[in-house]
């Protein structure tokens, strides 16, 4: 693994890159700072959870508003690495009614607008595919549309 400390004399503020060599698996990492005295600046520390593989995979998949009453609503998720991604959406009959294309950015939310212009109240599945290098994850989310 590899550390380096970068600081700021005019901002009092130190930069901290830890990248470790990690098996596949989730993990926490905690962190605390302490000031030039020793007495730590911060009793809780920072905490980050993540999840390291070498296959897409979908995380927190969510749409929001909803239910939904506008015109749209947005549908939420999250990659550990870029992927190419694709979304199916069904009615409860099985029929596709829209596809969209996602972007893939790895590490951060990303997000699709689906609009409901021609969509009808009701209930639909939304099937979300990450295809990351021949690695496939999907998740499926309930939409609710209220018109």
């Amino acid at each position: 693994s590899t550390r380096s400390i970068e600081f700021n004399e005019e901002n009092p503020k130190a930069v901290v890159t830890y990248t470790p060599e990690l098996e596949d698996g989730e993990y926490f990492l905690k962190v605390f700072g302490q000031n030039s005295l020793g007495n730590i600046a911060d009793s809780s520390g920072l905490e980050k959870h993540f999840l390291v593989s070498n296959e897409a995979k979908l995380l927190y998949v969510y749409n929001y508003p909803n239910p939904t009453e506008g015109n749209a609503t947005t549908i939420r998720y999250t990659l550990n690495s870029p992927a190419q991604v694709k979304i199916k959406i069904y009615d409860l009959a099985g029929r596709l009614v829209d596809e969209l294309q996602g972007t893939g950015f790895g590490q951060a939310e990303n997000e699709v607008v689906w609009g409901l212009e021609n969509i009808e109240s009701g209930v639909y599945l939304a099937r979300v595919e990450a295809d990351g290098n021949g690695n496939k994850d999907a998740a499926i989310i309930k939409i609710a549309v209220v018109k």
